[in-house]
């Protein structure tokens, strides 16, 4: 989510994202599809074509430094870091204030 397409010039393209959503809506992803392989946390690509990846480079409290690779079933390997912050924060939802847990993007590089 927080990267587009390898063609976009500008990145990131999401900054912030509702860990609570992400959570009830388990129906947008397969998580079946996830797996820990050493360091890495992997998830194979649609009709088994290319990856997604994630290791942890740092983590302090909150706030966490990833290396995120993707592949889309070819021999380009794209490579980011990103830097985030997990936290709460009030939204409004129905005219009422309620907490969430957001995922908060603070940096990011290509690698």
């Amino acid at each position: 989510m927080v990267i587009s397409w390898d063609s976009d010039t500008e990145q990131p393209v999401v900054t912030e994202i509702n860990l609570d959503a992400v959570l009830k809506n388990r129906n947008q992803f397969d998580f079946s599809k996830v797996r820990k392989n050493g360091d890495w946390v992997e998830c194979d690509g649609d009709n088994g074509c290319g990856f997604s990846r994630f290791k942890t480079i740092k983590s302090e409290k909150n706030r966490l430094l990833i290396e995120f690779q993707r592949n889309a079933g070819g021999t380009l390997t794209t490579g980011s870091l990103i830097e985030f912050v997990v936290e709460t924060r009030d939204v409004l939802k129905a005219g009422k204030t309620r907490p969430i847990q957001v995922l908060r993007v603070i940096s990011m590089e290509a690698k």
